[in-house]
């Protein structure tokens, strides 16, 4: 799979993801719910699925499903004004467990594959 529709791909994942976060929850931004703990580890799985699916620079599907709440963020609660800066550097934070996840499933794909050659 191409690095386009493997980012795109991972985009449109995020975004379905935190938006059914947005729904359940009723906040405007993914990370006020109560269940954000629920939807970012099916963020980590997602990643690590797509990781795997997608090996070329795998670590970007995991970054961009986390990012992928930006948008969701600005489209339901667009008065973010300056907290978007410290948005941005949280979601950073939040991608890094994502971006490991994507990475190990990436390996794993490779090994398995290894193997069987």
């Amino acid at each position: 799979m191409s690095f386009l529709s493997s980012a795109v791909l991972s985009i449109l994942v995020g975004a379905v993801l935190w938006s059914s976060a947005n729904f359940y929850g009723g906040k405007l931004e993914p990370w006020d719910n109560a269940n954000f703990g629920v939807f970012y580890f099916i963020a980590c799985v997602f990643s690590f699925g797509l990781g795997a699916i997608c090996r070329d620079r795998a670590w970007a599907t995991g970054a961009l499903v986390v990012f992928s709440m930006l948008p969701v963020m600005v489209i339901f609660n667009p008065e973010t004004g300056p907290y978007l800066l410290i948005g941005l550097f949280f979601l950073g934070i939040l991608s890094l467990p994502a971006i490991v996840s994507s990475i190990i499933g990436s390996a794993i794909r490779t090994q398995l594959t290894k193997e069987k050659h």
